[in-house]
């Protein structure tokens, strides 16, 4: 797909998010990190930085930066795609994800969650009740 003259770059983001989720679920942080770091270049690039998709796409790199120990960076992408999520999507109450049926709504708590456990690992420990 990288190199095919026709090639959609969304489809190739695509097929690297996916990429990215196989590696994420195996545990494969370094290798998430990097299909989902060229996924969210490809989208920032076509659909821009604060577009929903894009903000899905860098919610996983913040995840699986998380998993590979690099704390700091992955609050700093996590903050970014809750920001964005929360702009095309209304922001999420505490506990509001209990029987919430949307899925955004329930990417946005997930989101909230892990943003919880990055700051805490990261050394912010005063954040507990964020």
């Amino acid at each position: 797909l990288r190199t095919h003259p026709d090639a959609d770059p969304l489809a190739l983001a695509e097929a690297l998010f996916a990429l990215g989720r196989i590696h994420e679920r195996m545990r494969e942080a370094d290798a998430a990190v990097a299909a989902f770091t060229e996924a969210v270049a490809i989208r920032e690039a076509t659909l821009g930085p604060r577009h929903p998709a894009t903000a899905l796409a860098r919610s996983w790199l913040g995840i699986a930066t998380f998993r590979d120990n690099r704390f700091a960076e992955a609050e700093e992408i996590l903050l970014v795609a809750l920001r964005d999520l929360e702009a095309a999507h209304g922001p999420v109450a505490e506990g509001e994800c209990q029987g919430c049926h949307h899925l955004h709504r329930s990417k946005l708590a997930f989101l909230l969650k892990m943003l919880q456990r990055v700051m805490v690992a990261a050394g912010h420990d005063d954040i507990v009740g964020f």
